[in-house]
C-alpha cells in the first residue's frame, strides 16, 4: 500500500469471492487478514498465506476468483484504486486436474447393413495437469452398457480404444460412448444401418412371385370370362333361329298331287 505518512501497525483485510458465469458463488464469499512484513519509504507490505479452496462448494474450470482490500491509513480514510471495492482484481487461476476428453471418435463402415461388423474407434486424452484412471463406457440407445474400459493417463498422455458391435437392427442404433465421472454421452457418428442384399433379394423375389401369380390369375379369369360370354352368344343365336323357324308355315299341296290322292 503507498500512503505518505504509513499505514497503520494493523492488518489488511483482504475480500475474496468466486464468479460463475457473471453471478458471485454462494458458500464462496470470505475475508482474510494479511499482516504487515516491511515499510519502505511510502510502501506498506503485506503478506499472507491463504486457501481459497471452499468447504462447502465445488469449483468448476471456468470460475472466476475476484478479491479487493480494506483498510484506512491513519487519518480515517478509506483505499482508493485499484484492488479496492470499487475495482477487484481478477486473480488468474491454474486448474491442476485430471481432465480426460474424446479428441476422435469414429466407425467404420459408416453406413453398414444388418449384418455388418462395425468397429467403433475412441481417442481419449488427459488435457489436466494430474494423471488419474476412468472407465470408458460404450452405451446402446437405451443407455445400457455394451462394454467398457478402464483406462489410465498421465499428464499429456492419451490412448485409443475400439469395440466390434455387429449392427443388429434396421435404422438407428444410437450407439454413444461416455467417461464415467467427467463426460456426457457423446454420440457416435453412424449412419443409419440398411437393410442387407439378402433380405432386398428375398423381397424383390416375393414381389415378382406375387407379381407373376397377379398376372395368371387375371388371365384365368379373363378366359372364363370369354368363354361364358362365347356360350352365351352361341346360345342367343340358336333360340333367334328356333324362333324364325317355328313362325314360318310349310308350303301348299300341289294341285296335281291333291287330285291324285282323292282318285286313289
Amino acid at each position: 500500500m503507498n500512503d505518505d505518512t504509513h499505514m497503520p501497525p494493523g492488518p489488511l483485510k483482504m475480500h475474496s469471492v468466486f464468479y460463475r458465469m457473471g453471478q458471485p458463488v454462494e458458500g464462496t464469499q470470505r475475508v482474510d487478514e494479511l499482516a504487515i512484513i516491511d515499510v519502505v519509504n511510502a510502501y506498506t507490505v503485506y503478506e499472507g498465506v491463504v486457501n481459497f479452496q471452499p468447504t462447502e462448494v465445488e469449483l468448476t474450470r471456468s470460475d472466476l476468483l475476484v478479491v479487493w482490500f480494506e483498510a484506512n491509513d491513519r487519518s480515517g480514510r478509506a483505499l482508493t484504486g485499484l484492488g479496492t471495492v470499487s475495482a477487484p482484481l481478477n486473480v488468474g487461476m491454474t486448474w491442476v486436474a485430471f481432465e480426460p476428453v474424446f479428441t476422435d471418435i469414429s466407425a467404420s463402415p459408416y453406413r453398414p447393413q444388418v449384418g455388418d461388423n462395425v468397429a467403433i474407434y475412441a481417442r481419449i486424452a488427459n488435457e489436466g495437469l494430474l494423471p488419474g484412471e476412468t472407465k470408458v463406457v460404450l452405451l446402446d440407445d437405451e443407455g445400457r452398457t455394451l462394454d467398457s474400459q478402464n483406462i489410465s493417463l498421465a499428464t499429456g498422455e492419451w490412448v485409443k480404444v475400439s469395440w466390434n458391435v455387429e449392427a443388429w437392427k434396421v435404422g438407428r442404433l444410437g450407439l454413444s460412448v461416455q467417461l464415467e465421472g467427467y463426460t456426457p454421452q457423446v454420440p457416435i457418428p453412424l449412419a443409419d444401418i440398411q437393410a442387407s442384399d439378402g433380405d432386398e433379394a428375398s423381397s424383390s423375389m416375393a414381389v415378382l412371385s406375387l407379381s407373376v401369380l397377379a398376372v395368371v390369375v387375371a388371365g384365368a379369369v379373363l378366359l372364363i370370362v370369354n368363354q361364358k360370354r362365347s356360350e352365351r352368344e352361341e346360345a342367343y343365336h340358336l333360340e333367334r333361329i328356333r324362333r324364325i323357324v317355328s313362325k314360318r308355315t310349310p308350303p301348299p299341296v300341289p294341285w296335281g298331287l291333291v287330285d291324285e290322292v282323292q282318285e286313289e
